[in-house]
């Protein structure tokens, strides 16, 4: 589809028709979470005004295609250890190109040194003078662990929720510790221990400079903060310009967490009752549950999903689930562990409400409370899966292969769980044959290719030459014509002057005429000769 704002208005006119003709109403609990966290993390990165994703691009295409400048980054480094592509729409593949930025940023001083002292060959690029650039820059290295400190706060979340597991009722607890941890950074203290709940949590407004910590008190990270007290003792960093850098830190950090609180799939009151089906909630917070659930069913009776009339029924079943299945089952609901694949949320609520009529309507709404997506899994899994297969130069058979066995592998829940048939055997014995077929199918069809490509050009020119023939033909009559106008005009005027201006043009056009005839008959022959090698190719 298009883009946000043209998504939400086709949402939006598309409800309107549901609600009016259909008398149904679609269930909102926002846009895709992981899209949402992607884009506020690129925006937190340029606010910053640090350039890092500047650097990181400059330095995967200094060396990209380019196996001289490679060589001479091994010569004068003794390393093979290069940067990682960068992404600028998936931001969740970029803590590891941040990390082997700052793995390889000893070497890269070492290649730019070379470079200058002409020890290697001139590089004369945008992505080297980019890199030459923040080089110079005695904070880099504390810019670059920053944003690893920040991206390490949000990733696991991003790599969580690639998954086509229900859930929506971790939902809006995950995306909680996420912003408590980011606000934390940069928030007074006692105004988070304030924030007892969600809503409150997202009214802050970190924004707010009443609320903000001052600029030497933002937690820039660990390793960050340890390297820019070694820099200051050194002197290579003065106190402004730490401050400086903290101050753009928090102000990356003030954006992610603005962006979050405006888009976030949290501040829909759904999305936060939807907890009532946390397992643990379950088991520590029962009343708190039962309020959620009762918040679900009215969301559920608005968009008509569910009768208004059953709603009794639907609770009293929610109710003796909580009182009944929840004290036999403890242990099962409190140890669940929603980061694990091994047991999903609608295999436990099936086993304990799918074969009790007592749960019947109960089940009904929880199947298609789970049923709700917590965004585009299975689109953003399937980046992540190919991004791990990536290999320079890799075709598109081979990866495509790749592909269909990571996915086969999954299915099957590992490499250990692959059944080795005598077919499978078979396969692998005839492979190196099947390979040796296969380069000279190849070999034949660029043969093939070539000779179509050949008369494809031959055809071509032979049309070009075809039209130059009659361009040429048509000229040279239009002239003798005019040739022949002139000579006519000139015997019936008197004057001898006019007669010698008339008969110099009669003769200048005639024999231009004739020099096109005679171009034209070079082009017949050559028309003949391309006709003689199409008819032999």
């Amino acid at each position: 589809m298009d883009g946000p704002n043209v998504n939400w208005k086709f949402l939006d006119l598309f409800d309107k028709y549901v609600k009016k003709d259909c008398n149904g109403s679609f269930i909102n609990i926002g846009s895709c979470g992981l899209h949402i966290l992607h884009g506020a993390f690129k925006d937190a990165v340029s606010a910053s005004s640090w350039s890092l994703d500047n650097f990181f691009k400059s330095c995967y295409w200094l060396f990209n295609d380019t196996p001289a400048r490679r060589e001479d980054y091994t010569n004068a480094t003794e390393s093979t250890v290069f940067p990682l592509k960068f992404c600028k729409h998936r931001w969740l593949e970029n803590l590891p190109v941040a990390e082997r930025s700052l793995e390889i940023l000893p070497n890269l001083r070492k290649f730019v040194g070379a470079v200058q002292k002409k020890e290697v060959g001139s590089v004369k690029t945008q992505s080297f003078e980019t890199i030459q650039k923040m080089l110079k820059d005695p904070l880099l290295e504390v810019k670059i662990l920053a944003f690893i400190s920040i991206a390490k706060v949000v990733i696991p979340f991003l790599t969580l929720y690639q998954t086509d597991r229900p859930m929506i009722p971790f939902l809006a607890d995950d995306l909680h510790k996420i912003m408590k941890s980011l606000m934390s950074r940069v928030v007074k203290n006692d105004i988070i221990k304030k924030a007892t709940n969600y809503s409150l949590l997202f009214k802050i407004e970190a924004s707010d400079k009443d609320n903000q910590l001052a600029a030497r008190k933002v937690d820039i990270g660990f390793a960050a903060e340890k390297k820019l007290k070694e820099l200051m003792s050194a002197k290579k960093v003065s106190e402004l310009q730490a401050l400086d850098m903290r101050t753009q830190c928090k102000s990356a950090i003030v954006t992610l967490v603005g962006k979050m609180q405006a888009k976030c799939p949290v501040k829909y009151p759904l999305v936060r009752a939807l907890k009532c089906l946390d397992p643990k909630e379950m088991v520590s917070h029962r009343d708190s549950c039962a309020a959620n659930f009762d918040k679900v069913l009215k969301a559920l009776v608005d968009a008509h999903k569910v009768e208004a009339t059953d709603c009794d029924t639907i609770k009293h079943q929610f109710s003796n689930f909580l009182d009944e299945e929840i004290p036999e089952n403890t242990n099962k609901f409190s140890s669940f562990d929603h980061t694990s694949d091994t047991f999903r949320l609608d295999q436990m609520f099936h086993l304990l409400m799918s074969t009790k009529r007592n749960y019947e309507k109960l089940w009904s709404v929880v199947k298609n409370v789970l049923i709700l997506s917590h965004g585009q899994a299975s689109v953003e899994r399937g980046f992540s899966v190919m991004k791990e297969m990536y290999a320079e130069n890799l075709q598109e058979r081979s990866f495509t292969a790749q592909r269909i066995v990571a996915d086969h592998l999954q299915s099957i829940g590992g490499s250990l769980n692959v059944v080795i048939t005598k077919k499978m055997i078979m396969d692998v014995c005839a492979a190196r044959q099947k390979y040796m077929c296969y380069l000279e199918e190849e070999r034949v069809r660029k043969s093939k290719d070539q000779m179509s490509l050949k008369r494809k050009n031959l055809t071509d020119e032979i049309g070009e030459l075809k039209v130059k023939k009659l361009r040429l033909v048509s000229e040279a009559n239009a002239l003798c014509k005019s040739a022949d106008k002139y000579s006519a005009k000139a015997e019936s005027v008197k004057s001898m002057s006019e007669i010698r201006h008339l008969v110099a043009k009669s003769n200048s056009h005639r024999k231009t005429s004739k020099d096109k005839l005679s171009e034209a008959e070079k082009v017949d022959k050559a028309l003949d000769e391309k006709l003689a090698l199409l008819k032999n190719s």
